[in-house]
Formats: structure tokens, C-alpha cells, sequence
């Protein structure tokens, strides 16, 4: 019988990435300002993603100006919708605050507190 190939597992993967980052279908969020600790970007591997400050967020933005759960990305119609979960500091989709929720394309730019990224799709 013959044996199907083994499959890496993610610690085997060729390509590192930051904590709260994989690869995926190309759908990420890419920090305009290098801010440490902050990643460089992270991958938006599922169809909801929270984020936040706490740890138990799917993305981590290590950051005084991010709310311990912050807001919420959904995947919907090609883009995403970015749905802020009242955080002290707000969440912007290209400079406008938004109040509930807002949708996202490639190429939108998101600040949350102080921390800002671009939409890559």
C-alpha cells in the first residue's frame, strides 16, 4: 500500500510569520507605522476575527490605545466589515470614526486607538 505524502505541520511551514499571523488566502492587515511590539501585519485566516488587546482576541494589537476587545472583522462580499465593540479609543475606516459598523475593500485604511493598517485583499 502506498503512503499519501505527510502534510507539514505549522511548525514545519517554511515561512514564519508573527504571532497572530499565518498564511492565508491573501486577506491581511498591514501596519502603516512601525510601532513595537506591534506585528508587521496579521493574517485574516478566519470569517470573524476579534481583536483586541487580550490575549484571547484572534488578533493581539499589544498596544496601550487598543481596547482589551476592540473590535470585530467579518468576512462579506468580497471585502470585510469592520464592526467596532464600543473600545475607548474608536475605530476608523479612512479617517472617518465609525459608529457600528462599516465595510471594507482592498486597499482601506483602519485605525484602531492609535494603531493604523491598510486592508490587503
Amino acid at each position: 500500500a502506498q503512503r499519501a505524502p505527510a502534510r507539514p505541520t505549522p511548525s514545519q511551514s517554511p515561512i514564519t510569520a508573527p504571532r497572530g499571523a499565518g498564511i492565508t488566502q491573501g486577506a491581511r492587515l498591514v501596519a502603516v507605522d512601525r510601532i513595537d511590539p506591534v506585528p508587521a501585519e496579521y493574517s485574516l485566516m478566519k470569517d470573524e476575527i476579534s481583536i483586541g488587546r487580550g490575549e484571547d482576541n484572534d488578533v493581539v494589537i499589544p498596544h496601550a490605545s487598543v481596547s482589551r476587545q476592540h473590535a470585530r472583522l467579518m468576512r462579506r462580499d468580497g471585502g470585510f466589515e469592520l464592526m467596532d465593540l464600543n473600545s475607548t479609543n474608536g475605530s476608523y475606516v479612512d479617517d472617518r470614526q465609525i459608529r457600528g459598523s462599516a465595510f471594507l475593500s482592498s486597499g482601506s485604511q483602519v485605525r484602531l486607538g492609535d494603531i493604523r493598517f491598510v486592508l490587503q485583499l
